[in-house]
């Protein structure tokens, strides 16, 4: 009974709760040894005077008094300074292990996105050549001659997936040059409206597989711009693949065009120009616009949650998304083309962002300075 009041005792003692805490036993903390060296060098420093006092004379007795004080005070130092140094380094030895499971975990959680994003690489890819073989195994199948209409169709549906396995394969190809430091961007003045209307037109048999509305609407006050009219032409593709994939069937796409010089006003400076603009015109990530070329991409698609804005631009974020399956059936795809388009955007000395409404579309729009 007594050894257990003693337990509790020592337990009860703030000093030992923390070596408790730190993983210490109790002859491993420093301030405990402490402690106990001490009852033990004024036991040690009694006993020698009680002992010393019988036999040897009082000058005696003073002299092998200091002496043991002298031996347990160094005694208690260095056990004191030896247990201080091996607290140190078990905790240390702690905190390494944490960040060394902190580290298995974020390695664990890469190698589990890798597969993922291998699985979705392959699924993406093997869709369009599938779709294709069967298109061309059913007409080569066919004892009649084709009507133009299925021809029609059938040549849209090639498109289609000829369409996205090149763009795929394109992003791919940049995100290697990216990794590389080989994806250099060279600024030429020129004419977005120019590039806007190639990407309209590329995309526009692709939208019409879905039965969707492709529109574009280009402010005549435009100016030239300094930017990569290759780059700037994938950051306009990759924004309407995205926008196709996510819109249901016979939805709407708009991209439009304006020119920014003074973020608050954009909303009336759209409008002098025939634009009924769909960004927030007091969205907080355009009010400090100035003298740019704005350009934005919206659909009445899907949407995305508000929790999952701030990682849509990070390489490989629609792998752990499966929101857009679920709504609409199709693939989500890699996520690498919005990962692509902000380092081409930052790279061409603009801003790039979304604004969404879960189940209300998106619009996603970046500019390019005029200097």
């Amino acid at each position: 009974m007594e050894k257990k009041n003693e337990a509790n005792f020592f337990k009860s003692l703030k000093f030992v709760k923390q070596c408790r805490e730190e993983g210490l036993s109790l002859w491993e903390c420093p301030n405990f040894l402490f402690v106990f060296t001490g009852i033990v060098s004024l036991l040690s420093i009694s006993g020698t005077y009680y002992l010393a006092s019988y036999y040897f004379p009082p000058e005696v007795v003073i002299i092998w008094i200091g002496f043991v004080s002298f031996v347990m005070i160094v005694i208690s130092f260095l056990v004191n300074q030896g247990m201080t140094k091996i607290t140190q380094a078990k905790k240390i030895l702690k905190e390494n292990n944490q960040e060394l499971e902190r580290a298995l975990q974020e390695s664990r959680k890469a190698k589990k996105m890798q597969e993922d994003f291998t699985t979705m690489l392959v699924h993406d890819m093997r869709s369009p050549l599938e779709a294709v073989r069967m298109i061309i195994e059913l007409l080569t199948e066919q004892d009649q001659p084709v009507p133009g209409k299925e021809i029609i169709k059938a040549h849209q549906s090639i498109d289609h997936s000829v369409t996205n396995m090149l763009n795929l394969i394109t992003n791919l190809l940049d995100v290697a040059k990216f990794d590389r430091g080989k994806f250099v961007i060279h600024k030429q003045l020129g004419d977005i409206r120019s590039n806007i209307s190639i990407q309209k037109e590329n995309f526009k048999v692709l939208a019409a597989g879905k039965g969707i509305k492709l529109n574009s609407q280009i402010a005549d006050n435009l100016p030239s711009v300094p930017y990569d009219e290759y780059a700037i032409n994938r950051v306009i593709a990759n924004l309407l693949v995205n926008a196709i994939k996510f819109t249901p069937a016979n939805g709407e796409i708009t991209m439009q065009a304006v020119y920014v010089n003074k973020g608050k006003h954009i909303k009336e400076i759209a409008e002098r120009s025939g634009i009924k603009w769909l960004i927030t015109p007091d969205s907080p990530q355009i009010l400090d616009i100035k003298n740019s070329v704005l350009v934005a991409v919206t659909d009445n698609g899907i949407g995305i949650a508000e929790q999952k804005i701030d990682k849509l631009f990070l390489s490989f974020s629609q792998v752990i998304n499966t929101q857009g399956r679920l709504k609409t059936g199709i693939p989500i795809g890699t996520g690498l083309g919005l990962s692509i388009a902000k380092v081409i955007i930052e790279g061409n000395d603009g801003i790039i962002n979304v604004e969404s409404v879960e189940d209300g579309g998106s619009t996603f729009y970046f500019t390019l300075p005029t200097a």
